[in-house]
């Protein structure tokens, strides 16, 4: 549990194999996860679910605590390496995997980061004259949070496209 998020990850691979930068290349963009339409080399799938105990007294209602949850699903390529691969292109493997790792684990924090707001936000909503008031007003904002989330994730890959992000070379 994170500050009160519960957060499940798993990982998913898909087998490429090759000799060459170029094999292994053309291998992602075959059979890497579809991500706006696309092929990637890896992917991160995220959503939030939340929900709510309420106090309620006769004339007022309130956030008694609040269950946020993040799910987070990888996926990556996984190389079935030969025994007699160059060591040239195993070492640039290595660190293509590892910064691709980087990119789709700050898309982890940044979903993560979403949750806790939406977590933050229900325990600060104050009190209501109803709980269907109350309802109304979290469902709002935890829906505003995770559209802001959404949001972080596209500018977050528009800036690593624009730096020239992850690629083997």
């Amino acid at each position: 549990m994170s500050r009160g998020v519960r957060i499940s990850t798993k990982f998913t691979c898909y087998r490429i194999a090759g000799r060459t930068v170029d094999r292994l290349n053309q291998q992602m963009r075959a059979r890497g996860p579809v991500v706006d339409g696309k092929r990637a080399a890896a992917s991160t799938e995220w959503s939030i679910a939340w929900g709510y105990n309420a106090e309620q007294t006769a004339t007022t209602c309130k956030v008694a605590t609040a269950d946020v949850r993040a799910r987070v699903t990888f996926s990556f390529p996984n190389w079935d390496s030969p025994k007699d691969a160059p060591p040239d292109l195993v070492a640039r493997w290595e660190q293509f995997l590892s910064q691709v790792f980087e990119h789709e684990q700050r898309h982890k924090e940044i979903a993560v980061s979403g949750a806790r707001e939406i977590r933050a936000a229900f325990l600060n909503l104050g009190t209501f004259a109803s709980c269907d008031a109350l309802g109304r007003r979290a469902q709002k904002e935890a829906r505003a949070i995770v559209e802001r989330t959404r949001q972080r994730q596209t500018n977050f890959d528009r800036r690593e496209a624009e730096g020239e992000g992850p690629a083997l070379s």
